[in-house]
């Protein structure tokens, strides 16, 4: 039987890492709900929930403050927000359904494979 990757020839794959390998995004939710309810901000609504998805704390923390923030100021909160993240998804954080299946066939088939994300180097 042939290996599925063998048709054609993958020079590689690259992977996210939030919400692609790992359904972790109730984590990210959560904890920005307490981060929000900690600094007296309205609760997320959907539409804002889906906004937030894919984008960095430097253009969310603005959005949610309504005002322009300094440096400091987003790494400050990030950090509070990405420790609370990691506080929640500590020892709960599994792959997705086929994930290791699918990357056992890459490596069976020699495809090199890569990850990317825009998170925190403290979340990797």
């Amino acid at each position: 039987m042939s290996h599925p990757f063998s048709a054609r020839r993958v020079a590689g794959v690259v992977f996210d890492i939030d919400g692609t390998l790992l359904d972790n995004m109730p984590f990210h939710i959560e904890a920005f709900e307490a981060f929000t309810a900690a600094h007296g901000l309205p609760p997320l609504t959907l539409e804002m929930r889906k906004w937030m998805d894919g984008r960095r704390n430097a253009d969310i923390f603005p959005r949610l403050f309504e005002r322009t923030l300094t440096e400091t100021e987003i790494a400050a909160l990030s950090h509070e927000k990405e420790s609370a993240y990691r506080r929640l998804s500590a020892g709960r954080l599994r792959p997705l359904a086929g994930l290791i299946r699918l990357v056992d066939g890459l490596d069976a088939a020699a495809v090199p494979i890569a990850l990317a994300t825009s998170a925190p180097r403290e979340n990797v």
